[in-house]
């Protein structure tokens, strides 16, 4: 289960470090700052336009909403990353019983740190 879940958390990984996504907040940030640079004068001092504040409020919704994608991918990736290893251990212990075969402490101990190890090199892998 921990080898089968790799794909998974390498397309997500990969999803949520995507350049063009960066490259497109990137590309956000810099029009709000060449709108949010540019005031409008009148009566002697700066004032804002509604359609200056328009298009500054529909970037931030584009911008907010790239983020919150972003922040949903991350939380799926957590969730896999901490849920697997349990999920793994309760299977192989259940099926292993369920099998007709008894546990003891040391079988535990040591299939506990079998599954760990295991673990351990598909994170590094990543």
């Amino acid at each position: 289960m921990t080898v089968s879940s790799k794909p998974t958390k390498l397309f997500l990984g990969s999803e949520s470090s995507n350049c063009a996504c960066i490259i497109d907040q990137l590309r956000i940030s810099v029009e709000q700052c060449e709108i949010c640079s540019h005031p409008v004068f009148g009566r002697g001092r700066y004032t804002w336009e509604q359609s200056i504040e328009e298009r500054i409020a529909a970037l931030r919704a584009v911008e907010l909403e790239r983020i919150r994608a972003t922040e949903r991918l991350m939380a799926v990736n957590r969730f896999m990353f901490f849920s697997i290893p349990v999920i793994t251990a309760v299977v192989t212990f259940v099926t292993f019983t369920m099998l007709g075969n008894e546990m003891d402490a040391s079988l535990v101990f040591s299939s506990m740190a079998l599954l760990n190890l295991i673990q351990e090199c598909a994170t590094d892998a990543a």
